[in-house]
C-alpha cells in the first residue's frame, strides 16, 4: 500500500474534527436545554395563581360536579378573589381569637393527636 491509499483509508474510517466539534457541540447544547427546562419546570416554580370563573363558566362547572355526584359549593358567586387567612397556632393569644373569628372553619389547622393503640402487623 501506498502512502495515498493508507490516508485515504484513514479518511473514510471515523470522524474528522470538525465532526467530532459538531457533535460534542449539539449534545451541550441538548444538555443545557433539558437542564433549563428541568430547572424552570420542578425547582423554580412559578408561584400558583387560583383560576377565578365567570358565572357561566361557574354554572358549567357545577352541572358537571352534579353529574358525577357531588354537591357543587353554591357560595361563590363572585369572580373575584377573596383573601383567606390562615390560622397557626393554638388560638389562645387575642389576635389569634380574633383571626379566628373571620377564618373559614375549613381552614383552621387542628393540632396532631396520635392514638395510643397497639401497632403491631402480624403476617401469617
Amino acid at each position: 500500500m501506498t502512502d495515498a491509499s493508507v490516508n485515504e483509508v484513514r479518511s473514510k474510517n471515523g470522524f474528522n474534527g470538525k465532526q467530532v466539534f459538531l457533535i460534542v457541540l449539539l449534545t451541550l447544547l441538548l444538555v443545557v436545554v433539558v437542564a433549563y427546562f428541568v430547572l424552570q419546570s420542578y425547582v423554580f416554580t412559578k408561584e400558583f395563581e387560583p383560576v377565578h370563573l365567570s358565572q357561566t363558566e361557574a354554572a358549567v362547572l357545577n352541572e358537571k360536579i352534579q353529574a358525577l355526584g357531588f354537591q357543587p359549593d353554591t357560595t361563590v358567586v363572585s369572580n373575584k378573589p377573596k383573601k383567606k387567612k390562615w390560622l397557626w397556632g393554638s388560638g389562645t393569644s387575642k389576635t389569634e381569637k380574633s383571626v379566628a373569628s373571620e377564618v373559614e372553619p375549613d381552614l383552621i389547622p387542628e393540632a396532631y393527636k396520635e392514638d395510643s393503640s397497639k401497632r403491631e402487623i402480624n403476617f401469617s
